[in-house]
């Protein structure tokens, strides 16, 4: 297997918060484990930021804050993220550029609201071979990514903008493997809750503001609490935080208060406790892998939407940050949760469901994505697959190949003349196949199939993105035709997303096109930019 470079633009402060820079974090560790080989990119040297990266191994690079060059540039018009850079997006895309010239990545991860297809078109200008992962959940801007990753979303709604593959929702949670590991044992602590005797047994409640605590949870959860005197507290946070100082002075005066600071044994803390009050931030997703039932605060404009999420599918008891300013109503919404075991019992239940904490590795899976060229040896698996009966449901010729037209058809893969015939495998197994006949004028009549019938769902979409990339920008093919049954309504829709105009009708078959130059303006990809 191929090793990657992984270029990782992130950053963590007390503005931005440190999910940006967790979920990156366990990315890198996800990928480190396969063998590929991480790099981070920074914007500051935060003393926290780079600690914590030097002591997991990772090698990072700080971009250069060059002042003079900063006050020469245009103004831009600002967005409320922008002001998330230290440097206009100009000069940080600038300076990213310098540091991917020297590390040749196969990929450029990103994950910063205020970065977008500009910030993408500088950084990468001098190689376009660069794949581009943007890890992003506010669809409030193009991006210029391969493929977008948006971790917080669960509605069924379409992005408003596209990408030509989107990895979406919580399944895709870049956690640490430790969750995913202690996730049965977890499970099985919350059945507990049936229990009679579980009202009258010592609670412990994780209080979780986030790595910088923005708004203040702490001193106002720690303050509610003291309603509660036979509660445990676990605190965890940030030492850079300023409300460690506050927690540190409750700790002096409460012997129920621990403050963890820094900590690496998250899990491990959740485990423990038996309700978390918490920001609807990265940690949602930890706590529903490991089915903790939570009072969830939105601390920040862009957790709302996670927020209503968990409201609507009653996973969390959810509370505004106007709320989080009334005492009464924190500590009444902790009192009846832990009151009732049932409701915390459907709530675990309920958000564990959501996420099971493998969102790493299928992240690592779609970066390891490949097509190779048919070979001769891959003639029994190609046999296998296309006479499966739900390929052949949805083929033009819906017969048993024979091993004779097979054999025929082998052949014909390995004169480059004819056309080009690939397989495309994931996370290091072979999923699915694609091909291409050529045409006239440098055009393609393409056909494809997923032959492995467990395959995650989304698989065939993200095999055709890559088929296309290759077609237009590796081959330099200029149009791409599909034949397509009337009644293959899941090729049709797959089709549309991705630009093809229907053109007509071949005999009783739907004739689908795209051009290069509509792929690239439907996607607005990098390349156009």
């Amino acid at each position: 297997m191929y090793k990657l470079k992984l270029a990782i633009r992130v950053d963590a402060n007390s503005k931005i918060g440190g999910g940006h820079l967790m979920r990156c974090i366990n990315l890198a560790c996800a990928a480190e484990e396969r063998g590929h080989q991480p790099y981070f990119i920074l914007s500051e040297s935060l003393k926290s930021t780079t600690t914590l990266l030097s002591k997991l191994g990772h090698p990072y690079s700080c971009i250069k804050n060059n002042k003079r060059q900063t006050t020469t540039l245009k103004e831009v018009k600002s967005t409320s993220y922008e002001s998330w850079l230290n440097l206009p997006w100009e000069v940080d895309a600038k300076e990213t550029q310098k540091i991917i010239k020297r590390l040749k990545p196969d990929w450029l991860i990103y994950d910063n609201y205020g970065l977008d297809s500009r910030w993408v078109t500088m950084a990468i200008s001098h190689s376009l071979k660069i794949k581009i992962l943007a890890i992003d959940d506010l669809d409030n801007r193009y991006l210029g990514a391969d493929i977008i990753l948006d971790q917080t979303n669960y509605s069924s709604e379409k992005r408003r903008h596209k990408a030509v593959s989107i990895l979406k929702g919580p399944k895709f949670a870049l956690l640490n493997p430790d969750f995913s590991k202690l996730r049965l044992q977890s499970l099985e602590k919350r059945l507990h809750l049936k229990n009679e005797n579980y009202v009258n047994k010592e609670k412990t409640i994780l209080v979780m503001p986030g790595m910088f605590d923005q708004l203040g949870l702490v001193p106002l959860a720690l303050e509610a609490l003291k309603e509660m005197p036979e509660i445990k507290i676990i605190v965890v946070m940030s030492a850079q935080s300023e409300s460690s100082f506050h927690a540190k002075m409750q700790q002096k005066v409460n012997p129920k208060i621990k403050l963890e600071l820094d900590a690496s044994n998250v899990a491990k803390l959740m485990l423990e406790s038996d309700l978390c009050l918490g920001a609807a931030g990265m940690s949602t997703w930890e706590r529903c892998c490991l089915g903790l039932p939570s009072i969830t605060i939105s601390l920040a404009e862009n957790q709302k939407d996670v927020l209503k999420t968990l409201k609507d599918f009653n996973l969390a008891v959810t509370l505004s940050a106007e709320d989080l300013q009334k005492p009464y109503v924190l500590i009444k919404a902790i009192k009846t949760l832990l009151a009732s075991p049932l409701k915390m019992l459907e709530i675990s239940h309920n958000s564990s469901k959501l996420c099971d904490g493998m969102g790493s590795k299928r992240v690592v899976n779609c970066l390891e994505a490949s097509l190779r060229d048919v070979k001769i040896s891959d003639s029994k698996t190609l046999f296998n697959w296309r006479n499966q009966g739900f390929i052949r449901n949805s083929s033009i010729n819906q017969k048993r190949i024979s091993a004779n037209d097979h054999y025929d058809w082998m052949c014909k893969t390995q004169v480059s003349l004819e056309g080009i015939w690939k397989i495309y495998s994931e996370g290091r197994k072979e999923l699915g196949h694609c091909n291409a006949v050529f045409r006239e004028n440098n055009n393609v009549l393409w056909s494809f199939y997923i032959g492995e019938k467990k395959s995650d769902k989304g698989v065939g979409g993200r095999m055709l993105g890559n088929f296309l990339n290759y077609l237009f920008f590796s081959r330099n093919i200029e149009k791409v035709t599909a034949h397509i049954l009337e009644k293959n309504s899941v090729s049709i829709y797959l089709h549309k997303r991705f630009g093809f105009k229907n053109t007509g009708k071949n005999h009783n078959l739907l004739v689908f096109e795209l051009s290069k130059c509509h792929f690239q303006e439907n996607f607005n990809l990098k390349i156009t930019l």
